[in-house]
């Protein structure tokens, strides 16, 4: 194997350990909506936008690895050191509570965007257009911990309007 093939090999592999940290994601996520009853609407709704993104991302993430030729199919035995690092780390969700359901997602989104951090610095000669992908992705992730944050800080009661601030 040459040097060229070998470094397009790397980059699939970054790229497929994103890929299944989008399946881990969208599965947790899932299960989230379906066996918690403590999620206010709001919650709900960026749960709702995360699975949806996370399809789109892998998508995207796919047809990358595609265009660099190398068949996904081939790896999904072979997972990497990001998505080591990733299954290692994840949380399960606890239903227990809203709070610790909202807490559960920041940890959660905070090691996927640390995922993306070192596929950003474990790939540094990667094309450009999959460089801004990878980016704009892990960008995306950053807003959608952002809104999850929100949830955490403030939330409306129904019955009189008022915020009430979660420590």
């Amino acid at each position: 194997m040459n040097n060229v093939q070998t470094k397009t090999i790397n980059k699939t592999k970054v790229l497929t350990d994103l890929v299944y940290i989008h399946n881990d994601r969208i599965a947790a996520f899932q299960q989230t909506i379906h066996q918690s009853e403590v999620l206010g609407n709001d919650l709900r709704k960026i749960i709702d936008r995360i699975i949806y993104d996370g399809e789109c991302y892998k998508q995207q993430l796919t047809d990358k690895i595609n265009v660099l030729d190398y068949n996904l199919e081939k790896t999904t035995n072979a997972w990497g050191e990001i998505y080591k690092a990733w299954s290692d780390l994840k949380v399960k969700f606890n239903y227990s509570s809203q709070k610790s359901v909202i807490a559960s997602c920041l940890y959660n989104e905070d090691i996927a965007e640390q995922a993306y951090n070192a596929a950003l610095n474990h790939c540094k000669e990667i094309n450009t257009d999959v460089l801004q992908l990878v980016e704009d992705q892990r960008n995306a992730l950053k807003r959608t911990y952002e809104q999850i944050k929100k949830c955490n800080e403030t939330r409306y009661t129904r019955n009189n309007h008022h915020i009430m601030y979660f420590n």
